[in-house]
């Protein structure tokens, strides 16, 4: 009975140790191909992706990749991956703090507009109580002057 061992993009083998297929970078089986143009790989067999010529790159000669060396390139490649998200990471976190920064003076900005709105409406309303105060004081002299 023979098992298989799924390794993602890697290959499967058997509980008797013999690969015998590679999984592409689109997820699917890619099938041991032998080259047929003349040439010096000519009758070389490879496992590349099953979606050629519209492939995904995935290629790996047969006679050159074991296991190991296929995971070491994987983790090679995921290595560079995380690489690239934390450089990104941290210039996402640059613009933040620029962002934050720019944030803090247009509020400042904004704060300073609104304590002078502040400051006017008060004045006004002064000047409207002083009016008022003004009438009143007006109209009280006028009754009392009847």
């Amino acid at each position: 009975m023979v098992t298989q061992m799924s390794m993602g993009s890697g290959s499967s083998v058997d509980s008797r140790g013999s690969r015998h297929q590679f999984r592409c970078h689109c997820n699917k089986v890619a099938p041991l191909r032998t080259v047929k143009v003349r040439g010096p790989n000519h009758g070389r067999r490879f496992y590349g992706c099953i979606n050629y010529p519209d492939h995904c790159g995935f290629m790996r000669w047969e006679d050159e990749v074991t296991d190991f060396q296929d995971l070491q390139l994987r983790v090679l490649e995921k290595d560079t991956i995380i690489s690239e998200l934390e450089y990104e990471k941290e210039e996402l976190h640059q613009i933040v703090k620029k962002l934050k920064g720019r944030k803090d003076i247009v509020l400042e900005d904004e704060m300073k507009e609104l304590k002078l709105e502040v400051a006017r409406l008060r004045t006004e309303m002064t000047n409207y109580l002083k009016a008022f105060f003004v009438c009143m004081v007006v109209i009280v002299v006028v009754l009392i002057g009847k």
